[in-house]
């Protein structure tokens, strides 16, 4: 697991491919009792100022609209939530809505 201290917070990699990381920030007492309430995301490692934003549809429309992930991005977004995860492997969908393009 991965570290990542911004603004003072330290959030704690959940997952990530190369549009998107996925982090918690595991600071608040209420982390474990409401954990999406507690996602956030930063984009690519390839931009280096990106920081970490709160994992909401909104965010995620601002971010990728106008990117070739929109299309598929906007529709998952229409049917889950942001931190929705596969109950077979544990991993994030929203993940894999950036693989499959």
């Amino acid at each position: 697991m991965k570290l990542l201290i911004q603004t003072g917070r330290e959030y704690h990699s959940m997952g990530a491919n190369n549009q998107i990381e996925l982090f918690l920030w595991v600071d608040r007492w209420y982390a474990k009792l409401v954990p999406r309430a507690c996602m956030y995301y930063k984009l690519s490692r390839r931009e280096m100022n990106s920081k970490v934003k709160k994992l909401t549809r909104t965010n995620l429309y601002n971010d990728f609209g106008g990117t070739p992930f929109e299309k598929s991005l906007f529709a998952f977004l229409a049917q889950q939530h942001p931190c929705k995860k596969n109950r077979k492997t544990g991993a994030y969908k929203i993940l894999e809505v950036f693989v499959s393009n």
